[in-house]
């Protein structure tokens, strides 16, 4: 069963493309029933646990980050994580909204040999 489960995860997440309906998990307002929308912060947490996890490191191929918080691809923890991405050959990432020239140039930096960057505007 593990194995099925692994190959179905592989298949799944080894093309990823980041699309906040992914973690956005709808609450409720409790006066008046309403779905609220996730926080920013929520939503870059939960991105950036989902990256760095040890188990996803080998499953990803192609990420699409391009609407992606460009908090997650600023934090340092994204950055170890994505580095030891063994199969990861190409990543689209937002051309704008990054804290500084710096940033970005520690984003690609950290892209394991071998890997291709791809910017792109935000829609």
């Amino acid at each position: 069963v593990r194995n099925v489960v692994n190959d179905e995860v592989g298949r799944t997440f080894g093309d990823f493309v980041y699309n906040d309906n992914l973690f956005q998990w709808e609450s409720r307002s409790s006066y008046t029933g309403r779905a609220r929308p996730t926080p920013k912060t929520s939503l870059t947490s939960r991105l950036t646990r989902f990256l760095t996890s040890q188990f996803h490191s080998s499953i990803f191929a192609h990420l699409d980050l391009g609407t992606a918080p460009i908090e997650t691809l600023q934090d340092r923890k994204f950055h170890k994580a994505i580095t030891k991405m063994p199969r990861l050959e190409d990543v689209v990432f937002p051309q704008h909204g990054w804290a500084g020239q710096a940033e970005r140039t520690k984003f690609l930096s950290a892209l394991p040999p071998g890997a291709s960057a791809w910017g792109r505007g935000r829609p």
